[in-house]
């Protein structure tokens, strides 16, 4: 359903951090909650979590060959990024927003 790459960590040897590698600096989040019709609810827990949407930005939804960055938490965007194969149609494209945002949350209180 999707690549994951961007790693730096693939250049050494050890196959185990290979997921975890980034450039050594972060970028912060570009979206805006408009352009995606977020629900008010869905804003609020996203603003509680550090998360801001930005204006005058057009985001699109997840879908078939994008291309989206990984991040780590809210403004914790570095190299890794993900190519999404599955069909718009497929629930579990529409689901990926949601499980991203789970991972999110679930890194963060279990590092």
């Amino acid at each position: 359903m999707l690549i994951q790459g961007g790693s730096p960590n693939t250049l050494n040897n050890n196959n185990e951090d290979d997921q975890f590698g980034g450039p050594g600096y972060t970028i912060n989040h570009e979206i805006n909650w408009d352009s995606l019709n977020y629900a008010s609810d869905l804003r609020q827990e996203l603003t509680v979590e550090g998360y801001s949407s930005t204006e005058g930005l057009v985001s699109k939804r997840i879908a078939k060959y994008r291309v989206a960055m990984a991040a780590a938490g809210p403004n914790k965007i570095g190299s890794q990024f993900f190519i999404v194969l599955g069909e718009s149609t497929d629930p579990r494209v529409a689901y990926l927003e949601a499980v991203i945002q789970y991972l999110a949350k679930l890194c963060r209180t279990h590092p």
